[in-house]
């Protein structure tokens, strides 16, 4: 056991640092230098200087497994990340601890004020969503085909707490097939909530469907992405399964 404690701690001794984030954030919002002394941002893409001292492979590699839908690199000692709107980024970093302690998924759900709820069950543990009641979600998500996906611009993301998104799309291609193939033509704009598999009781952000949804939250504005509408109550479309282009 203590072999085995031993061999952990060096797995995350190259990415301690003086600052346990990339980044920080203050009481008052604003967000401060961490393990990057500083950044810039260009377009879609933030590159962050780091300190003196900061394992630059290392927490490139840390951060490519954490970030969902992210591209990172290292670039003449310089950590590049872009894939994810920069305030989104960096509210996430300053979540994210870098020693390795902490789950991916929490951290992710650190961003933008939301909360987690946690259970660990015989020493597991399982992520939710806080305030499940809020996000649109649905008790079986059923397999499509890929004939039913349309092609969608992105207008307008409308995000609430973590992860809960709507979506205001345009669509640029239609469906070859399914219920809804005659009900959205080309041009149409239409708002959709993104579903995430759970029910009342939480939902478990580590699900496969869920993990693909989470892309979601990161789109932006002229994004061309493709989405799997589907009937809810009335006449109001939800997605639940997207692509980013």
């Amino acid at each position: 056991m203590r072999f085995i404690l031993f061999v952990l701690l060096l797995a995350t001794a190259g990415l301690a640092h003086a600052a346990d984030t990339l980044v920080t954030k203050g009481a008052d919002g604003k967000i401060g230098p961490g393990a990057a002394k500083s950044w810039k941002v260009t377009g879609g893409t933030v590159t962050f200087a780091l300190a003196a001292g900061a394992d630059g492979p290392a927490i490139a590699q840390f951060l490519t497994a954490r970030l969902a839908n992210a591209q990172v690199k290292l670039e003449g000692g310089a950590l590049v990340i872009s894939g994810i709107p920069a305030e989104a980024l960096l509210d996430q970093l300053s979540a994210m601890s870098l020693s390795g302690g902490g789950d991916p998924l929490a951290d992710l759900a650190g961003m933008g004020g939301a909360a987690v709820a946690m259970d660990t069950p015989e020493g597991g543990g399982s992520i939710r969503a806080a305030k499940p009641n809020t996000t649109a979600f649905a008790t079986h998500i059923k397999d499509h085909d890929a004939g039913e996906r349309i092609e969608v611009e992105v207008i307008e993301a409308k995000r609430g707490t973590f992860p809960e998104v709507t979506l205001k799309l345009k669509v640029r291609r239609v469906a070859k097939s399914g219920p809804l193939k005659k009900k959205l033509k080309s041009g149409q704009v239409i708002e959709a909530a993104v579903l995430f598999h759970g029910s009342q009781a939480g939902i478990d952000l580590w699900a496969g469907q869920n993990q693909r949804n989470l892309a979601a939250f990161y789109v932006s504005s002229g994004d061309r992405i493709t989405v799997h509408p589907v009937a809810r109550e009335g006449d109001a479309i939800a997605i639940d399964w997207i692509e980013r282009k």
